[in-house]
C-alpha cells in the first residue's frame, strides 16, 4: 500500500456509538466524494519501536476494506468492541494494479478513538474482631475479573471518619500482585474502627479500567 499526503477527499464528522447489544460500536462518517472504497486501520498503542504506516508508538491490530455500498447498507462501520484504548483510522483509497493507494488528508482529520474499559468486580465487607481488640476492624476486600490485573493498577484508601473519595483522600496501599482472569481473590485489611477502606484504580490507568463495587 502507498500513502499519499493530499488536499483532496476529506474524512470529516468522525463518530463512534455503542450498539444496543453492547458488544460492538459503529462508526460513521461523512463519506468523501468520488471514493468508493476506504481502508479502516484499527491501531493501539505499544512501544516507542512500533510503527504504523509512518507514526511511531502504534501497532495494528486489524484493517479491513469497506466500501460505499456496504456503509449504506449498514449506515456505518460496525465492528467488534476491543478491550482497551482503539483508533480507528479510515483511509480513502483507489486501486492502483494489484495494490491501493491510500489518500491522507493533509488536516490528519482521519480518526476516532474508543476505550472499551476492563471491569474489575470488588466487593469489601466489614469482618467482626474476635478477642479483646475492639480497636480494630478487619475488611475483607473480594477481587474479580474475566481480564487479568498487573499489579500495582488496583489500591485502596484508609481514611478515619469518612469513606474516601479518591485515592489522595487518605493513606494509600497499591495491590502489589497480578490478579489471573476468571479467578477471584481475598485481602483483610486491618483499620481502626473510626477507619473506612474504599477500592480505586491507579490514577494513570482510570481510563482503561473500572470498579464495579457491591
Amino acid at each position: 500500500m502507498q500513502i499519499i499526503t493530499t488536499g483532496e477527499y476529506e474524512i470529516k464528522n468522525i463518530k463512534s456509538h455503542v450498539e444496543h447489544d453492547k458488544s460492538k460500536i459503529r462508526i460513521t462518517f461523512d463519506w468523501p466524494a468520488d471514493i468508493s472504497q476506504v481502508f479502516i486501520f484499527a491501531v493501539q498503542a505499544c512501544n516507542p519501536d512500533s510503527e504504523f504506516l509512518g507514526k511511531p508508538g502504534l501497532a495494528e491490530i486489524g484493517h479491513r476494506l469497506f466500501t460505499l455500498q456496504e456503509y449504506k447498507k449498514y449506515s456505518g462501520f460496525i465492528t467488534e468492541k476491543i478491550r482497551g484504548e482503539t483508533s480507528y483510522f479510515i483511509y480513502p483509497s483507489t486501486r492502483e494494479g494489484e495494490g491501493y493507494i491510500l489518500y491522507e488528508h493533509s488536516t490528519g482529520n482521519n480518526c476516532v478513538n474508543f476505550i472499551e474499559k476492563t471491569t474489575i468486580n470488588c466487593q469489601i465487607k466489614e469482618k467482626m474482631s474476635w478477642g479483646i481488640d475492639k480497636k480494630h476492624t478487619n475488611h475483607q476486600i473480594t477481587i474479580s475479573s474475566d481480564y487479568s490485573i498487573e499489579e500495582n493498577i488496583l489500591c485502596y484508601v484508609k481514611k478515619k471518619n469518612a469513606p474516601p473519595i479518591d485515592i489522595t483522600d487518605g493513606k494509600l496501599y497499591y495491590f502489589t500482585e497480578a490478579i489471573e482472569p476468571g479467578r477471584a481473590i481475598t485481602r483483610i485489611v486491618r483499620t481502626m474502627k473510626n477507619e473506612y477502606v474504599q477500592m480505586f484504580v491507579s490514577e494513570e490507568m482510570r481510563k482503561l479500567y473500572g470498579i464495579i463495587q457491591t
